[in-house]
């Protein structure tokens, strides 16, 4: 299967609840999958160099509290199939791609 089109784009630009990423179950199932997502999540965000260079671009008081907001909702990613959806691991990563844009984009 090859992906013609830019799926992030579209999720990016029009996020709906029934979106769907495509994925190949040939070596992992969408357990093993949300697992991996949620571990690279964590891993990603949680990196030192990229806290301190989030917080030194701080320039307001809500900005903080957004940057605060988005890491507290990383901090609380489960990968357990009971405790987190795959949707709402999505809408996660869409709040979180949000919450740190720079003040004034859009």
């Amino acid at each position: 299967m090859v992906i013609k089109k830019d799926i992030w784009k579209e999720f990016a630009t029009h996020p709906t609840e029934d979106f769907e990423l495509p994925y190949w179950e040939e070596n992992f199932n969408a357990d093993k999958l949300r697992v991996f997502l949620v571990r690279a999540y964590k891993s990603f965000y949680s990196r030192p160099g990229y806290i301190v260079k989030n917080l030194a671009r701080i320039r307001s008081f809500g900005e903080f509290k957004r940057k605060i907001k988005a890491g507290l909702s990383v901090i609380a990613m489960k990968s357990s199939k009971s405790s987190i959806s795959t949707l709402s691991i999505r809408k996660k990563a869409h709040d979180i791609v949000l919450l740190n844009k720079p003040s004034g984009e859009g």
